[in-house]
């Protein structure tokens, strides 16, 4: 996920410097100006914020063991698109979780049904509990998740999970 993040912030620069090469210097500040509007973040409480008209909402997590033998912690959210286009939660926000200030590896595996929605895709008006699931090392210690934009690093929601 950290690749296409990469990925795409390198040909977002490629593309500035050639309409700033190009003398439309003009052009690429109403880009930005319009692209930071576009980015406001409203914080609604500790659990939930809208970003491009969606709107996260922590709901809960749980730690549990997978099919290997390996504890993973699951975290729920609603995910609601208020937006023109149609949305997916993964390519829209990306969820960290780090443990003693170590990120910890999101499972490849899925966990229940609400990681498969993740996934997929949600019209205008719609909400849809989706899920994420980390793979937690022998540490019980509590959880630090960041929650930001696909392609930024803009925290838009850090919180505390309480493992015991």
């Amino acid at each position: 996920m950290r690749c296409k993040t990469m990925l795409t912030v390198t040909l977002i620069a490629i593309c500035l410097f050639t309409l700033i090469g190009c003398g439309q210097g003009g052009l690429v500040g109403e880009v930005v100006l319009q692209l930071s509007n576009e980015n406001q973040t409203n914080n609604q409480s500790d659990g939930e914020f809208t970003y491009k008209n969606k709107t996260v909402k922590y709901l809960k997590h749980e730690v549990t063991e997978n099919d290997f033998g390996e504890k993973v912690l699951i975290v729920y959210y609603d995910f609601t698109n208020n937006s023109d286009d149609n949305a997916v939660f993964d390519y829209s926000f990306d969820d960290t979780c780090f443990q003693n200030g170590v990120e910890i590896k999101h499972s490849i595996w899925h966990a229940n049904d609400e990681s498969k929605n993740s996934g997929k895709e949600i019209q205008k008006g719609v909400t849809i509990t989706v899920s994420s699931s980390f793979v937690l090392g022998d540490s019980e210690d509590d959880v630090t998740l960041e929650i930001t934009p696909f392609i930024s690093d803009k925290k838009l929601l850090v919180k505390t999970l309480l493992l015991k």
